[in-house]
């Protein structure tokens, strides 16, 4: 055995046990007495000093006892997770609505790399010439397809003043494009609002962070000095956030009644959370409206809503995450998000058992084919025009048109009456509230 190894071991266990002092008292008694499971970290310890010593390439023990913090997180739940000093600092940033990047909002592509899903208002990309659509393969010359998506995103962002280069390709070109562009600070607003028509307010709440609920009762008073009579509420691919924001938005609307009881480990440390008389801002009818990227916190707002018969929700069933996060921050800047308690609406329903909250009116939208799909489509339409084979190309048409390739998402760029057209959602939203009588 190298000399190295027990100095690895020695090392790593030094660090083990300083953990298990910041962690619990309960673990470090466990461990200190042998019990069964805590004989392990020996056994850890060890397997790093073996892989420092004889792994064919080398490795730093910091990267190795990440990566096993990584899976011994991962193995609990899938809301539980284990954040680099990095990562941390980056779920900040989103917290807080605010980051130096580009200003583009993107999502996993199939082929790798990032596919970009909407170009902010008020960021860089702005006039850049990128597009909806442009997938991303490459960033500052690297191709980032074998990459994993914060990865990805991780890159994007930087310094404020400093360049970063794309490669993206687009559909209906053969060779990728590329484009630079400058980062900057990006505002991301949780809360935006506007009247959808006289008289029918409509908030969309992208996120709940640190004082959302505060913009909300703002924006409701705004509307109500100019007579607002019903309120459309969106919080379709709205990922959740902070839950004590969630019960502040609920209690906008409820004079009394539970909002969310969260159910512990300990029934010592169960709650209960009641609306507040004095919380409640307005009496207008409410329709809020949900989907499959509505989880969390935003499930919250729509269950305990529809619940107390407080509002009308339409849309699709959300994603049923019914569970609480707390995060414990290390010396080092890393952090763990850790599943801690279980919430259940004001019926008692869980999410986490019923699959997420039932829209009381279901409606979807209409699939959306492919850019390479419609790209397809159009050039068999143009060849048709000339073709013999008129007919069959004419068959062919007919069948892709009728294939729905992609589900939809739904778009937040441009005003209400902009999207109302192509988005059936709204249209519900807004006929609901049409039929229903001014309280």
């Amino acid at each position: 055995m190298s000399a190295r190894t027990p100095l690895a071991f020695l090392t790593t266990l030094c660090v083990l046990v300083a953990g298990l002092v910041a962690g619990t008292s309960t673990s470090l008694e466990a461990y200190a007495a042998g019990k069964s499971g805590y004989e392990k970290l020996d056994t850890f310890a060890r397997t790093l000093g073996h892989i420092q010593d004889h792994y064919f390439e080398s490795r730093e023990p910091t990267s190795l006892i990440e990566a096993a913090l990584d899976g011994m997180v991962g193995s609990l739940d899938p809301h539980s997770t284990y954040f680099s000093p990095e990562e941390y600092a980056a779920m900040l940033a989103d917290a807080e609505g605010k980051y130096y990047g580009v200003g583009i909002e993107v999502t996993p592509s199939e082929k790798g790399g990032l596919l970009i899903v909407e170009i902010l208002e008020n960021g860089p990309a702005k006039n850049s010439g990128l597009r909806r659509n442009d997938h991303i393969v490459s960033v500052d010359g690297e191709d980032v397809t074998k990459l994993h998506y914060q990865e990805i995103v991780q890159r994007i962002r930087g310094p404020r003043g400093e360049e970063v280069t794309f490669a993206v390709l687009r559909v209906g070109l053969e060779s990728p494009l590329e484009f630079r562009i400058v980062r900057d600070q990006v505002l991301t607003p949780s809360v935006t609002s506007e009247w959808a028509e006289e008289g029918i307010g409509y908030i969309r709440i992208s996120q709940f962070r640190r004082n959302s609920s505060a913009e909300i009762a703002d924006a409701i008073r705004a509307f109500n000095e100019e007579g607002l009579r019903s309120l459309i509420i969106d919080v379709r691919h709205n990922p959740g956030g902070l839950l004590e924001e969630a019960i502040s938005t609920v209690d906008l609307f409820l004079s009394e009644g539970v909002i969310v009881s969260i159910e512990s480990r300990r029934a010592e440390e169960d709650e209960i959370h009641r609306a507040r008389q004095e919380g409640t801002v307005t009496s207008a009818s409410l329709v809020v409206l949900l989907d499959q990227g509505s989880a969390s916190a935003a499930e919250i707002v729509a269950g305990a809503l529809q619940d107390h018969d407080r509002a009308t929700v339409v849309g699709t069933t959300s994603y049923g995450k019914g569970s609480v996060q707390s995060v414990f921050e290390y010396p080092d800047q890393s952090a763990l998000k850790l599943t801690i308690a279980r919430y259940n609406l004001p019926s008692g329903r869980s999410l986490e058992d019923s699959g997420g909250v039932e829209p009381d009116q279901m409606v979807g939208l209409a699939a959306r084919k492919s850019p390479a799909a419609q790209q397809v489509i159009q050039e068999l339409e143009e060849l048709a025009l000339e073709s013999e084979d008129r007919d069959v190309l004419e068959r062919v048409l007919k069948k892709l048109r009728n294939q729905d390739t992609a589900p939809r998402r739904p778009s937040f760029r441009g005003t209400f009456q902009e999207r109302l057209g192509e988005d059936a959602q709204l249209q519900a939203a807004l006929e609901a509230l049409r039929e229903q009588p001014t309280p």
